[in-house]
């Protein structure tokens, strides 16, 4: 089973906030931040996942995103 804090999330998520490039349009900053956002999340825990739980985790995250999309 696998566990992550949400301190875990929270350093992320700010960090993510420092590094992702400044934009003057609001709609802007928020979808390149929903875009590195989703993209670090899946990388970082992507590291710690089993190779069989990677393509689980994967679908999940795809099919949230299309879910909302």
């Amino acid at each position: 089973m696998y566990q992550y804090s949400l301190e875990y999330f929270m350093k992320q998520f700010k960090r993510r906030l420092e590094l992702t490039e400044k934009k003057e349009k609001i709609q802007e900053r928020i979808e390149l931040l929903i875009n590195d956002l989703t993209e670090s999340f899946y990388f970082n825990i992507c590291r710690g996942l089993f190779e069989k739980d990677k393509l689980l985790y994967s679908f999940m995250i795809a099919s949230k995103i299309k879910l909302y999309d």
